[in-house]
């Protein structure tokens, strides 16, 4: 049916409407990224360096930045029981993504960018200051999605646009969602919220040579 029933309807009810048959598109490697649209886990479970993302060179992403994201601490309204002294309750973690057949999920990735960020002990720091862990996993997220988000929407980058995987968590814990499963907002959320404002600056790292500050202006109307 995508390749043979919608393209023809497409044309005679809405002729010249671009389609896409599906995502990833047709690249015989499914991993390139610099061409038409692409799924792009390289930051995020492929464990690229952010330092990677220029040479990457994202056209157009349809999924990317699989993270998982804790939510905002709960209250006694959101039905989860505390277990002081232990962290979070275990079958919190049914709520990471994981591939089928992987041995890892979303959230083994995302430890390993908090390892790699602050320095610390993941599994010790779960064990010894649960509270504290969850503060590093959502500053994770954030610092990930502050530097990811800013090199595809600077000035000189050849990306097109990308959407975030995923929107909303299907269970309670940490899952990949922009909102938790009670539609509160969770980190990322307010992140990309800054990030995609129409006006907007966007600073990145650019090595020896400093910090660049891009000025983003998408309405029609001059800003200074």
């Amino acid at each position: 049916m995508a390749r043979e029933t919608i393209p023809p309807l497409l044309q005679r009810l809405l002729p010249g409407t671009p389609y896409l048959r599906s995502t990833p598109g047709d690249s015989p490697l499914v991993t390139t990224v610099n061409l038409g649209v692409s799924h792009y886990f390289g930051v995020g479970p492929y464990l690229h360096l952010v330092t990677q993302l220029r040479r990457d060179a994202v056209r157009f992403t349809a999924e990317s930045l699989p993270f998982s994201a804790p939510p905002e601490p709960f209250d006694v309204t959101t039905h989860t029981r505390a277990t002081a002294g232990l962290g979070r309750d275990p079958w919190l973690r049914d709520a990471a993504h994981r591939d089928a057949n992987a041995g890892w999920d979303i959230e083994d990735v995302r430890d390993r960018y908090t390892t790699d960020l602050f320095g610390v002990d993941v599994l010790r720091l779960r064990q010894q200051d649960p509270e504290r862990a969850d503060e590093l996993f959502r500053a994770t997220n954030a610092e990930l999605f502050e530097r990811v988000w800013s090199e595809w929407r600077r000035g000189g980058s050849r990306c097109s646009g990308a959407i975030t995987f995923a929107f909303r968590d299907l269970l309670l814990g940490p899952g990949a969602g922009r909102v938790d499963v009670v539609d509160r907002p969770k980190v990322t959320w307010y992140v990309l919220r800054r990030l995609m404002r129409p006006v907007a600056v966007l600073l990145t790292d650019e090595g020896l040579s400093g910090l660049s500050a891009d000025v983003v202006n998408d309405p029609a109307v001059p800003f200074r």
